[in-house]
């Protein structure tokens, strides 16, 4: 997979009215149009996804209470990725997906950035329901 800035604008949240994770969207998208035509394995980035995990409610209920409140969301939820980069070593990333009103599903990439809408999401256990493609 190449980096793709078209990529980042249909599988990100926006949050426009919060202008430091929105700056860091923007910044995200420029440096992956700089990096256009080069492959993730120049920049060590993830070769695959070797594992995930079923998307899971936050224990805390500020954060789907917020986003269903302020930001229109209508589920706020993490899943935990796998995966394993160029060099063999895996890495795990939790992340905050939100479900916008019209169904669709969008990833935060920092959601450090929205404390109101992650609080707690480091505390959550460990997942261990894996996802499956399929029936």
């Amino acid at each position: 997979m190449e980096p793709s800035r078209l990529l980042l604008d249909e599988t990100c949240l926006r949050l426009d009215r919060n202008t430091e994770y929105a700056g860091f969207i923007s910044q995200m998208g420029e440096q992956l149009e700089s990096m256009q035509g080069q492959s993730m394995e120049q920049f060590g980035g993830p070769k695959l996804i070797s594992k995930l995990y079923r998307a899971r409610e936050l224990s805390a209920t500020g954060p789907s209470s917020y986003g269903f409140a302020v930001l229109n969301l209508q589920a706020v939820r993490f899943v935990d990725v796998e995966t394993e980069l160029w060099d063999g070593s895996v890495y795990v990333n939790r992340t905050l997906v939100a479900q916008l009103a019209t169904g669709e599903w969008r990833a935060m990439p920092r959601p450090d950035l929205a404390p109101l809408l992650s609080a707690g999401l480091n505390a959550e256990s460990d997942s261990t329901d894996l996802w499956h493609a399929g029936p």
